[in-house]
């Protein structure tokens, strides 16, 4: 009588260890998905602001861009109808974003002017001031 409840223990113990080990396993993988869909949520797409005037080409991975006349821009251009920041790009939801910083001459997106924030696509136009630029998310 004894050796059977001894083996029903073993085995109760058995059952017990191997569930534990499961659900060890399965908490590390449920951390392990969301860890990596973390790290994918948060890679910044590139963009590629080009000024066709004088042909010159523009790569950012960070999450804003500052379009303006300042030092403080990220795209510096000492052209008199921009204000000092006058448009910002940004990346949010997975999208490239652009917003007017209330500047003088406006923001224009494929010649509508921006009174909010608009999503960009591929070959956009934005006019700041007399600057144009075209947007692009692949190298040419």
């Amino acid at each position: 009588m004894s050796a059977v409840i001894v083996l029903i223990l073993r085995a109760l113990i058995a059952v017990a260890l191997f569930a534990f080990l499961g659900l060890v396993i399965l908490v590390l993988w449920k951390d392990l998905q969301q860890t990596i869909r973390k790290s994918v949520e948060y890679q910044i797409s590139p963009i590629y602001l080009t000024l066709p005037e004088s042909g010159l080409a523009y790569s950012f991975s960070q999450p804003e861009v500052y379009i303006g006349r300042e030092a403080q821009a990220d795209l510096q251009i000492p052209d008199d109808t921009l204000s000092a920041l006058h448009t910002r790009f940004f990346f949010k939801n997975n999208h490239w974003m652009v917003e007017d910083l209330q500047s003088t001459n406006g923001t224009y997106l494929n010649e509508e002017r921006l009174s909010t924030p608009s999503v960009l696509v591929e070959g956009d136009e934005i006019n700041c001031g007399k600057v144009q630029v075209l947007i692009s998310f692949i190298q040419s």
